[in-house]
């Protein structure tokens, strides 16, 4: 991706939060670049929810307060990897407070750090995003035959992760970001400028990310709020988002990279994702570079 983007003389840094139980870059969380550092995360199931978001967190806000401007940040995450830049916006926008009661193996603090912002990030990449662990969606079986990894496996993981969240009630939006309540999303405009979201037409997901497209769809943006304290009326951001239903199954982008298929064979989900990271890319115009 990165010389794909050099070819249109957008240079870029890349950072990878890679939580794979392999540590591949399969079910990674690329974060922007910064020296091309490799950061491992706490995995399940010795880490349980919300050691990740609490380790996203401060990886984001390494990069902002090393001079990474967020409007110059790209988020790209696949799979679960996907859920965990949800679950960032998730407690952008509602921060998460730790039930009292609440232990971790990580001594994660009883209230986990508020990212706060200068402005929007400037876009969000999810590839196969898993928005809903306990999904019995239709796709999760009829497509069965078509994917890279079984239903079994998948909904076995996903319920052994939901019984180690100690406090559902209050932790499920963050985790299930299919599930959240209505309006849960709304202002997702303050935290990120836009938003590509992907889905093989083959892939076990499939149903539960069109599903999660709907609520994306209809986040309000350019919204009049009331007037403030100077009387003049304020707008929220309007949040650009793109779906694609791509013909492919899980994570089928990467299957481009890992066989190192020329430009000329590269498919078409390949093709939207580079020009997409590009359009969000400028030329540069000085030394500073975007991540």
């Amino acid at each position: 991706m990165r010389l794909q983007l050099a070819k249109s003389n957008r240079e870029v840094n890349l950072a990878i939060l890679n939580y794979s139980s392999s540590f591949s870059l399969s079910d990674s969380f690329l974060f922007t670049l910064l020296y091309n550092p490799f950061v491992f995360i706490a995995l399940y199931p010795t880490a349980t929810f919300p050691t990740q978001l609490q380790q996203a967190i401060i990886a984001v806000e390494h990069l902002i307060t090393t001079g990474v401007h967020p409007s110059n940040l790209h988020l790209v995450g696949d799979s679960a990897g996907g859920q965990l830049i949800l679950s960032l916006a998730s407690h952008i926008l509602h921060p998460l407070q730790i039930h009292p009661d609440i232990s971790s193996p990580n001594d994660i603090p009883k209230q986990l750090r508020h990212l706060k912002l200068s402005a929007p990030i400037r876009g969000f990449y999810l590839m196969s995003p898993w928005v809903c662990l306990s999904s019995t969606s239709p796709s999760i079986l009829s497509n069965a035959s078509l994917e890279v990894f079984s239903t079994a496996t998948i909904t076995g993981y996903g319920v052994n992760v939901l019984s180690r969240i100690k406090d559902p009630s209050a932790s499920m939006p963050y985790v299930e970001p299919a599930n959240a309540p209505p309006g849960w999303f709304d202002g997702l405009g303050h935290v990120v400028e836009r938003v590509l979201m992907s889905a093989g037409d083959g892939e076990l997901f499939r149903d539960d990310i069109l599903r999660f497209s709907k609520v994306l769809e209809a986040v309000p943006g350019d919204d009049v709020k009331p007037k403030s304290r100077k009387g003049k009326a304020k707008r929220l951001p309007e949040l650009d988002f793109r779906f694609v239903l791509h013909g492919g199954v899980h994570n089928d982008p990467f299957v481009d990279f890992m066989v190192k298929l020329p430009e000329s064979q590269l498919g078409g989900m390949t093709k939207v994702v580079v020009e997409w990271l590009k359009d969000g890319v400028d030329p540069p115009v000085s030394s500073s570079h975007e991540y």
